[in-house]
């Protein structure tokens, strides 16, 4: 197009791991997009090793609901997750429709007051927690689903819990109010 005369402006053809790897892609710009978001493209890139990234952004949610359920009950559509002895579970107030991946029923955990606790739940609006058979939580204590504060919270760990992609987690849509801060 520049042999022809037409003019394109600035040319990007570099996202994260081309940025990294491919220098010929590199054109006028860049364009690292999953690397803001604190995670390597891939998980086992070589670059890993050497620069350590720090998840910027932490994807916070309140308890809204405490519930002690007992044997048999059942929770989400198709009544996917079976209580088999007596059980706390909390509900988030975020879901699939917001961004967070329905997959994290299949391992994730999420940090209350420095403990983990693992998503047995996510339907279009909710995440439902288990808490185990005692809890001391209570209403309005805050959920960090994704963020630095944790291994397992981490993009990465959240993809490694999940059998997913780090990529999952950050699907996040404007339902969610996004709050900017010089440090957490």
């Amino acid at each position: 197009m520049d042999r022809r005369g037409i003019a394109t402006g600035i040319k990007h053809l570099a996202p994260s791991y081309s940025m990294l790897n491919i220098a010929s892609s590199h054109a006028d710009a860049v364009r690292p997009g999953i690397l803001i978001h604190g995670t390597y493209p891939l998980g086992e890139m070589h670059q890993a090793k050497k620069f350590k990234l720090r998840t910027p952004f932490k994807l916070k949610a309140p308890l809204i609901r405490l519930e002690k359920l007992k044997p048999g009950d059942t929770i989400g559509f198709s009544r996917f997750y079976t209580i088999e002895e007596d059980e706390w579970i909390a509900t988030l107030p975020i879901g699939w429709a917001d961004g967070y991946y329905s997959g994290a029923e299949n391992g994730a955990k999420v940090l209350v007051k420095d403990e983990l606790y693992p998503v047995v739940n996510v339907n279009a609006s909710h995440t439902n927690l288990s808490l185990g058979k005692q809890t001391n939580l209570k209403i309005g204590d805050i959920a960090t689903l994704i963020g630095p504060d944790h291994d397992e919270i981490t993009p990465e760990g959240f993809a490694e819990s999940t059998d997913g992609h780090n990529y999952l987690q950050i699907n996040y849509k404007e339902s969610i109010p996004k709050r900017i801060y010089e440090s957490f």
